[in-house]
């Protein structure tokens, strides 16, 4: 839901992703994962919809008992709790250009050049207390945003206001309405 009302909100962003989504059912209505990745728009979309709002927006953590630990390159003392504000991180200028502005572009690098591997990109959280389903989650995400846009178009009014709320510690949207419509 998140992609799909920053997709409205950009709709720029959505014709150019419709439209390549469209051409690659049109050529391949047989396709697979695999052909997935000849629409890299997909995966950039999907990163900065993460990146700009999390599904974890905050978790906490605990340093190790027995020695310190160095995040965004300051160093934390042993049995420290932390408490991480995804949003803020992912929202910093400090470690984004615009970090404001919803630009899928900022992939066009790779994950690894846009920070993906670095410790300013967590949407799944960090470590090895990360998501064990960040990986099945992009997987079902990829395809359910490309089977969804390569058939129809996803209306959401881009005056509706965003609000979140929590459920079990993942952040949702709230009272966020749209209709799918067919391609013509």
């Amino acid at each position: 839901m998140n992609t799909l009302y920053l997709l409205n909100l950009h709709p720029e962003v959505m014709d150019k992703l419709t439209t390549q989504l469209r051409a690659l059912v049109r050529d391949r209505p047989d396709y697979d994962a695999a052909v997935l990745e000849s629409c890299p728009l997909v995966d950039r979309v999907l990163l900065e919809s993460l990146r700009y709002y999390a599904p974890v927006p905050l978790f906490f953590r605990n340093v190790r008992k027995d020695r310190p630990a160095r995040l965004v390159g300051r160093d934390l003392p042993p049995d420290t709790v932390v408490a991480v504000v995804v949003r803020g991180v992912h929202r910093s200028a400090r470690y984004w250009k615009d970090p404001d502005r919803f630009d899928p572009g900022r992939w066009a690098g790779g994950a690894a050049a846009a920070g993906l591997e670095g410790d300013t990109f967590f949407p799944f959280g960090r470590g090895p207390r990360a998501c064990v389903g960040a990986g099945f989650a992009m997987f079902c995400l990829r395809v359910m945003l490309a089977t969804l846009l390569s058939w129809a178009r996803g209306d959401i009014d881009p005056n509706t206001p965003y609000r979140q709320f929590f459920h079990c510690g993942v952040g949702e949207p709230k009272h966020i309405m749209g209709r799918f419509v067919p391609h013509q």
